[in-house]
């Protein structure tokens, strides 16, 4: 099955327990977005995982997609923030990729 077809959650074979009560929007929003299929993702919603290397494994592929057409697209905050997520993934996962 295709994996966009699928959620992190799903690819990664592990449920986060329920974030509390007091937890941050950030952390109850990419709780919610691990259990949203791949292909409905948003670029806003890949911004926000990538940020956090939450699914990296599966979205970096979907955003170098979305940035070959237009490295400098704007999201949330500005101009080229998906870009900066990207570039700030660790080396370890450009030298396993």
């Amino acid at each position: 099955m295709e994996k966009r077809s699928k959620t992190i959650e799903e690819l990664e074979g592990t449920k986060w327990n329920s974030p509390d009560d007091n937890s941050s929007n950030l952390v109850a929003t990419c709780h919610r977005l691990r259990k949203v299929f791949i292909e409905l993702l948003s670029i806003e919603n890949l911004r926000m995982l990538l940020g956090q290397d939450i699914g990296t494994n599966y979205l970096v592929p979907i955003a170098l997609e979305y940035l070959m057409k237009d490295p400098w697209m704007a999201n949330a905050f500005f101009e080229g923030d998906l870009l900066l997520n990207v570039l700030r993934l660790g080396s370890n996962y450009w030298t396993d990729h």
